[in-house]
């Protein structure tokens, strides 16, 4: 299979990028400080340690993102037979294709970068991403506005930068979201504000809120080939409208899907034995450690700054999304737990509920298996609306999205089940092996699959 690089624009900065290529590896580290060299300040303090502000600064944001993107390539061992950029991504692109030296590309860059932050201060101005709208409505709309407002990046197909003044900017969205939906205020969550003008109120010892009703709405329990695809298109929309915003939300449950955590958690178990247990599991404390180092790539892949953390639901199950009537989406609901997460959360915590032919805590096995229809059905929804922002890391690890969540699910049933069933709520004494021996069932199934689920994804891109 070819693989292409494809290099990010201006909005991908975060606060620590780059930090971890700096600190682990000598050649990285070499090009930083070359880099502060050219620029004449120590741009590489304001990316490990600066605030989101000094980020937001396009002199700074600009060369920020392209030594990132450069240094990020570099460090790499596989050799792209393509590479391409959005907008800033492009002189990444041409230093990766070695069209442009390191140094000539950061020069470019800089006084890119100066010359945009120069006119942005004499004239205040701003962007925007419009995403699943055909470029010829977008430019249409941008005509009829009589402030600046320009298509100015056309990215991918689905998606096209808008350009211009604040106010230009502001009617365009306006008008680009009357002209892309309908029945607008059936398709948002909207909050009654208390009197202090928060979004909820504390008793004492519970939280409310108020949401205002939606009329002529509802929900569905059913998991099929139909609903699966819905799903996947919605949860694949709600991160794609998040997708260019700063994942600066605090986590709701800390390391709720962190793989590392939840190993750390289960080798304490083992450790304590508190309930004399483990003797009796040894096999699957065997099997999960075989597959320990594959299954926590995720936060290795984000620490080496080449996976991103986005906007996410963390709780993707049919009954989050409203239907209207004639049985389309209307939107994501149960918001409690977005937070930011990997991709992967969404993605594999869907199917590791959606595609199970059996029960989450099935006595029999045979009735546990990976469902294909059901995996190609929310797959196909999820990357028709998610393909306009999803890097090629995030798709190529689908399948390992879809292992994950039964082997992390089987890793704290396990757990559980070894400190003496303090957490998950139990009906009989070994509920929780059942649950283990369950979700290992599913993730061989899963892992079985693999290469056909690998098949799929390509011909869906």
């Amino acid at each position: 299979m070819k693989k292409a690089f494809v290099f990010p624009g201006q909005g991908a900065q975060f606060v620590g990028m780059g930090k971890d290529l700096y600190e682990n590896s000598p050649e990285a580290k070499e090009l930083f400080e070359k880099a502060n060299e050219i620029l004449g300040f120590r741009i590489t303090d304001l990316m490990f340690n600066g605030t989101d502000e000094d980020l937001k600064q396009t002199k700074v944001t600009q060369p920020a993102i392209f030594l990132h993107s450069v240094i990020l390539a570099n460090s790499l061992t596989e050799t792209p037979d393509m590479v391409a950029g959005h907008s800033l991504g492009e002189f990444s692109a041409l230093v990766a294709a070695k069209a442009l030296s390191f140094e000539d590309g950061l020069r470019l860059v800089h006084a890119r970068a100066l010359a945009m932050q120069k006119a942005c201060e004499a004239n205040p101005s701003t962007m925007a991403a419009v995403i699943g709208m055909a470029d010829e409505k977008v430019e249409a709309i941008c005509k009829e506005i009589d402030e600046v407002v320009v298509p100015a990046n056309y990215n991918c197909p689905g998606q096209i930068v808008i350009s211009g003044s604040n106010k230009g900017i502001e009617t365009a969205c306006q008008k680009l979201t009357e002209a892309g939906e309908s029945d607008i205020d059936r398709k948002v969550l909207s909050f009654l504000s208390t009197e202090e003008g928060k979004t909820y109120w504390f008793d004492g010892d519970s939280y409310w809120r108020v949401m205002v009703f939606i009329p002529r709405a509802k929900t569905y329990e059913t998991v099929n080939p139909e609903y699966s695809y819905y799903a996947g298109a919605a949860f694949g929309n709600f991160q794609a409208m998040l997708a260019d915003i700063p994942a600066t939300l605090g986590e709701t449950i800390p390391d709720f899907h962190n793989m590392e955590f939840r190993l750390k958690q289960l080798r304490e178990a083992v450790a304590a034995n508190a309930a004399g247990r483990v003797a009796e599991v040894q096999y699957y404390l065997d099997e999960i450690e075989k597959r320990a180092d594959e299954m926590c790539k995720a936060e290795r892949l984000y620490r080496e700054g080449k996976l991103p953390k986005r906007v996410c639901h963390c709780d993707t199950k049919v009954n989050n999304m409203m239907f209207d009537e004639d049985g389309t989406v209307l939107c994501v609901i149960d918001l409690d737990t977005v937070m930011p997460s990997f991709i992967f959360s969404d993605y594999g915590d869907f199917l590791r509920s959606g595609a199970n032919t059996g029960l989450e805590d099935d006595k029999n096995l045979d009735n546990v298996n990976f469902n294909m229809e059901i995996f190609q059905a929310f797959t196909k929804g999820y990357l028709e609306s998610g393909k306009s922002f999803l890097l090629p890391i995030e798709i190529e690890n689908l399948p390992y999205a879809a292992a994950l969540f039964p082997y992390m699910q089987c890793v704290r049933f396990l757990a559980d089940y070894i400190n003496g069933d303090t957490y998950y709520k139990i009906q009989y004494p070994e509920h929780n092996l059942v649950r283990t021996k369950a979700q290992f069932k599913l993730l061989q199934s899963v892992e079985e699959h693999t290469p056909e689920m690998k098949k799929f994804i390509d011909s869906c891109i």
